[in-house]
């Protein structure tokens, strides 16, 4: 198998990582203590360059969390993604004498 079929075939293995992700949520998830001693969780991120605030109940806090991990999963699929896709276009340049 050529290098540039292996890269390939991993190039579409962290596509198809990337489609079965499932939901994504940025920013980052935190216990709070309110001044009366009640906890709370607190999700914190940024959209299109405005700053978000969310409370999270005990119910949604499992889905959340799974949601942020999906969504740091996402980002560090994508870095390698681009890794073995700026490979790729360096070898097929190579291969047509550029």
């Amino acid at each position: 198998m050529k290098k540039t079929e292996k890269i390939q075939a991993e190039i579409n293995r962290i596509k198809q990582e990337i489609a079965g992700l499932g939901p994504m949520r940025p920013g980052s998830l935190s216990k709070q203590k309110r001044a009366w001693g009640k906890t709370y969780w607190h999700l914190s991120y940024y959209h299109r360059g405005q700053g978000h605030t969310a409370y999270v109940s005990e119910e949604q806090l499992e889905s959340v969390q799974q949601a942020l991990q999906n969504y740091r999963n996402f980002q560090e699929l994508c870095k390698v993604l681009i890794d073995y896709s700026l490979e790729m276009a360096n070898l097929t340049d190579r291969e047509n004498g550029f």
